[in-house]
């Protein structure tokens, strides 16, 4: 027999995956609102997340919030530069080794003479800054140090990253080959 307390429980269980499911179809929207600004502005010299953000509020009419509800207008402008910042790394940056389903790899912009390279890269800033991501040819020279510096590092922190797992890895196969004796 199922106690009112079990049945209680489940119903809270189905609202809380209707809720949920709700969430991440509103958040896939959002996401594409975003991704769709993103892709407006890929001829200008510059793309700022915080732009990208501004002008998504612009367009969802949230704007009001700034004066009526400052503390909510905060956070979801948060969320939407996040999301863009996300958007502009994975569209600019190439991180194809981190696949998101949200975004499709295959959408991130390649340099038509030199196609190993993308079209834009995150240009040189005091740490702490928003990320500006700025066409290949429009880059200065500091920018471009900025980002052989910024590979190198990457690389090198995937090394060592290898590196550990190789050790790991080694060791787990000589715990796993010892058989426990039997008494």
């Amino acid at each position: 027999m199922i106690s009112l307390k079990d049945s209680s429980e489940r119903a809270h269980q189905r609202r809380e995956r209707k809720r949920r499911a709700t969430e991440r179809k509103e958040a896939e929207q959002l996401t594409a609102v975003v991704r769709l600004i993103v892709i407006a502005r890929k001829e200008e010299v510059d793309i700022s997340p915080t732009w990208v953000a501004l002008e998504t509020m612009k367009k969802l009419k949230a704007l009001d919030l700034r004066q009526d509800k400052p503390l909510i207008y905060i956070g979801c402008n948060l969320y939407v530069r996040q999301i863009a910042r996300e958007i502009c790394r994975r569209s600019f940056e190439d991180e194809q080794e981190e696949e998101s389903p949200s975004i499709d790899p295959s959408q991130s912009p390649q340099h038509e003479l030199f196609p190993g390279l993308q079209t834009r890269y995150p240009i040189a800033r005091p740490a702490g800054d928003e990320p500006v991501y700025r066409l290949l040819e429009n880059l200065t020279a500091e920018d471009r140090l900025h980002n052989i510096n910024r590979m190198e590092t990457e690389i090198k922190s995937k090394q060592r990253h290898v590196d550990a797992f190789k050790v790991f890895h080694e060791r787990r196969l000589r715990e796993e080959s010892i058989e426990p004796a039997i008494a």
